[in-house]
């Protein structure tokens, strides 16, 4: 790929390899009325564990505009949304590894815009301006841990703001309480809802020489930065290297010690603080390896979400050889211990590939690099993506290189996820000069086999399973059956058939891609109970898929009626904007269905508190739409009671408490609350 290949957002495919359990319930699910849709999402297969090879979007490659040799562009990455930050430590804007970083943002047609280049306002020489970054929002955050402010390489990290024009511009520069020289304050930073950051000072001497600190920050009423905490560990010794790597998430912060000796000499460990009624961040765990050792930097990159953390051991060793590296996953479980619960290794681990380099958790996926991975080169590197399924098993399933990968250029350095996007840097890649680097966006979704939602398991290179079976319970009236084709060569590949009887094909997909497909299932081929959905190849032998099912039943006049609220065009979303200040402030909308409980899912958008909207059914609350970022998409999920449902003319209404607000929903499902 050429240089101006990466610059138009052109997708390409790299190879990507997964292995997943699988667990196979078959469960029936029922249609009740013509108001509720069902997706069927999982297929009746027998238990397994398989390999599969399948494809991935590279969506771009992104550059600096006044890239130089030697700028180690990608050298930290952070993603929010639809918004990249990149820094470049040793690019010379003011002075000889200044340092920089970039902000950029995907427009309307997917491709990704450099919107600004960050500074820090009294930049200087070797300050390593970019050395880390983190994204929130409209916030960034910036780590030059060698500026001299309080002594040589005391450190600092700076905040920037993008204002109401879209102009980024520094509001705050961060500064240890108690600096001095040589602390490397800014090794590391992280961000948490845009109001408070973390920020690391490995080499700080509070409990001997090295030892280590991590310093919390928050935005008061006023817009100020204020330091409200300094970090330590409890068991803190001379050599810790305590804040070379940090996580926030919400009230919990994670700081990796990659030396510390707790398994053996340089071990390493992480450890999680969380933020008490009082506003005291007080240390709750200490994570270390079930199977630690000496020398293996555990604690090397750290990630937070939730209750969930991920910790990078970038030299642990194994049977492929040693330095191969491993990353370990913590759960937080109900009585509020932290608890190993995987530990995660590259398939293809070789001698030396420093897997666990970088970090990065969005849900239930995890990315991790692998740096010096020499799958096409050496040292080329690459990024592992792992899932965890629905029996809590984390899986590999997608492995990530760059379609234009060479020799030394240490992608998966730095990784960053939000949704399914990934964004990995490769600092040392030659495109513009020697080292001047580059990073990856990556769609972790495109064209994924997913063993929640596809409808059969790769077995094999050759051998593929030929058909797939679902039970479910209609009568009456007839179906629409929408679904979704993976690798559909041939128009009658795939067949559908219900209770034996064929209603129809799979539309052709293009070649490891998707695409939609629409059949109806006549009322004279339903039993009522126990109907059989099954898909079938033909000539089996041929990878194939199917995804999203939705059975619904036709209205009289023969179109699906959904829950898509307004059914208006503005981006999708459930009710139409009104004006700047004046929005409606409640949907309602009509549904039949008894019986059993309820799972309602749906989307909302710019819901700013936690209990801004809510959500009733006949007038009963039963929960409050999830928090979003700002202007964002986030998903909301909550359960309908039984007890609360008639069998017909039932209300959901979804209601603003304090009306004048923007926001929205789209996406409604109603599904058994079994499947």
């Amino acid at each position: 790929m050429n240089e101006m290949d990466g610059m138009n957002g052109t997708p390409r495919d790299t190879v990507a390899h997964s292995k997943r359990r699988w667990t196979g319930q078959c469960e029936p699910v029922t249609i009740w009325g013509k108001r509720l849709t069902l997706a069927l999402t999982l297929l009746c297969l027998a238990p397994t564990v398989m390999a599969q090879t399948l494809s991935q979007t590279e969506l771009q490659k992104l550059l600096a505009s006044d890239a130089e040799a030697t700028d180690s562009f990608g050298h930290s990455v952070a993603l929010s949304g639809d918004r990249a930050l990149i820094g470049a430590l040793v690019s010379d804007d003011a002075g000889n590894d200044s340092g920089s970083a970039y902000v950029y943002e995907r427009d309307g047609t997917g491709t990704w815009v450099e919107v600004a280049k960050l500074t820090a306002s009294d930049a200087a020489s070797v300050d390593h301006f970019g050395r880390s970054v983190a994204l929130s929002g409209d916030r960034a955050l910036v780590g030059a841990y060698l500026d001299d402010d309080a002594g040589k390489d005391s450190g600092s990290t700076y905040v920037f703001e993008r204002d109401r024009d879209g102009i980024w511009v520094q509001v705050a520069k961060l500064s240890a309480s108690d600096a001095a020289a040589g602390d490397q304050f800014g090794i590391s930073v992280a961000l948490s809802e845009g109001d408070r950051a973390l920020v690391g000072a490995h080499e700080d001497d509070d409990a001997g020489n090295l030892s280590g600190s991590a310093y919390m920050f928050e935005r008061n009423g006023k817009g100020i930065w204020v330091q409200v905490a300094k970090l330590t560990a409890l068991d803190a010794e001379a050599g810790d290297f305590f804040g070379n790597s940090v996580a926030l998430s919400g009230n919990r912060a994670l700081v990796g010690a990659v030396r510390n000796d707790g398994g053996g000499t340089f071990s390493g460990s992480a450890y999680l603080f969380e933020r008490d009624g009082s506003g005291m961040w007080v240390q709750r765990a200490k994570l270390t390896a079930s199977d630690a050792a000496i020398g293996e930097f555990f604690g090397e990159s750290v990630a937070l979400s939730g209750d969930r953390a991920l910790v990078g051991a970038i030299l642990g060793n194994n049977d492929r050889g040693s330095q191969t590296g491993s990353a370990y996953m913590f759960e937080r479980d109900e009585t509020g211990m932290w608890n190993q619960v995987a530990k995660l290794t590259a398939l293809d681990a070789e001698a030396n590939d420093r897997f666990g380099h970088s970090v990065a958790l969005s849900g239930n996926l995890a990315l991790i690099g692998a740096n010096m991975d020499d799958d096409f080169r050496v040292n080329s590197g690459s990024a592992y993506v792992f899932e965890r399924d629905g029996a809590g098993m984390w899986g590999e399933v997608t492995k990530l290189t760059a379609s234009d990968d060479s020799t030394a250029d240490f992608f998966g350095r730095s990784v960053a996820l939000s949704g399914n996007l990934a964004l990995v840097g490769a600092p040392f890649s030659d495109d513009v000069a020697s080292d001047s680097g580059s990073a990856y966006v990556f769609d972790i979704d495109a064209d994924r086999i997913d063993s929640r939602k596809y409808g059969y398991r790769f077995g094999g290179v050759v051998r593929h399973r030929e058909a797939a079976e679902r039970l479910f319970h209609a009568s009456g009236s007839d179906l629409l059956l929408k679904m979704t084709g993976f690798d559909i060569d041939t128009r009658k590949e795939i067949r559908v058939l219900v209770n034996g009887t064929e209603i129809g094909f799979l539309s052709r997909t293009p070649n490891d891609g998707r695409g939609p497909s629409q059949l109806t299932i006549p009322a004279r081929l339903l039993i009522g109970k126990n109907n059989t959905l099954r898909f079938e190849q033909l000539n089996p032998g041929w990878k194939w898929g199917v995804t999203d099912l939705l059975l619904s039943e036709i209205g009289g006049k023969g179109e699906l009626e959904s829950l898509t609220l307004d059914n208006v065009d503005s981006g999708k979303y459930g009710f139409r904007f009104e004006g700047t200040n004046n929005h409606r402030e409640a949907l309602e909308r009509p549904f039949n269905a008894s019986g059993s409980d309820l799972m309602l899912t749906l989307t909302g958008f710019d819901i700013d508190i936690r209990q801004e909207v809510r959500v009733l059914i006949n007038g009963t609350q039963i929960g409050f739409l999830s928090r979003t970022p700002n202007n964002k998409r986030g998903p909301t999920q909550l359960r309908i009671a039984q007890s609360l449902l008639s069998s017909t003319g039932n209300t959901m209404r979804i209601e603003q408490l304090n009306p004048g607000w923007i926001w929205g929903v789209t996406d409604l499902l109603l599904s058994n609350a079994g499947q």
